[in-house]
């Protein structure tokens, strides 16, 4: 594991005050949607400190070392039943996307193509970063797909694309109004030309 992944096995612990507030915004028959699951700090924490919890949780996480992680911390947390795993990227269009992953970076994250301004592009392939195709589709459609007609809460981190994940989500979101909690990068947010306006 890298280093931010490692600290969160070694302890136990990652951003309790997020995870806190996450808990409070679903009910026990709720639906919790984690885009950009990463290991599962988020989707473990929820499940685990929620014994009483009968609803679902939707763990999306496109990176291929970032999923394999959380499909076995999903498996040793025993939790299978109520977290359903889909490895792909959402974004504003259904296809195919290139992601960057950091080669020695503290959290195995990963920035998609569609991201990357021109410096950019030069930086990534000066420092060598990994590259891996993943399929990618939309927040509606993806909802369609898996037949969610409710959705309490979205925790999201995907490395300042999340307002295109919202685009392709319009419908969904309009629909279920969740609460979302994210971290929102500007410097890879206003590589594409958006800001914090944009998001709200």
């Amino acid at each position: 594991a890298v280093p931010m992944q490692r600290a969160i096995l070694e302890s136990s612990s990652y951003e309790d005050d997020a995870v806190a507030t996450c808990l409070n915004l679903v009910p026990d028959d709720g639906v919790f949607v984690d885009i950009g699951a990463n290991i599962g700090a988020f989707t473990c924490a929820f499940a685990a400190r929620r014994p009483r919890f009968r609803g679902r949780i939707h763990a999306i996480e496109p990176v291929s070392g970032n999923f394999a992680a959380l499909k076995a911390n999903i498996r040793l947390n025993g939790l299978g039943r109520r977290v359903t795993l889909d490895r792909l990227a959402l974004g504003e269009q259904p296809g195919e996307l290139t992601m960057h992953i950091e080669p020695d970076g503290s959290s195995n994250n990963a920035v998609g193509d569609n991201m990357l301004a021109a410096h950019d592009r030069l930086a990534v392939a000066e420092r060598n970063w990994r590259r891996e195709t993943v399929p990618m589709t939309t927040l509606d459609e993806w909802a369609g797909r898996r037949a969610i007609t409710r959705c309490d809460l979205i925790k999201i981190d995907v490395e300042g694309a999340e307002p295109m994940v919202f685009k392709g989500g319009m419908q969904f979101l309009a629909r279920c109004r969740p609460a979302i909690c994210g971290e929102f990068n500007p410097y890879w947010m206003g590589q594409s030309g958006w800001t914090m306006p944009d998001v709200i």
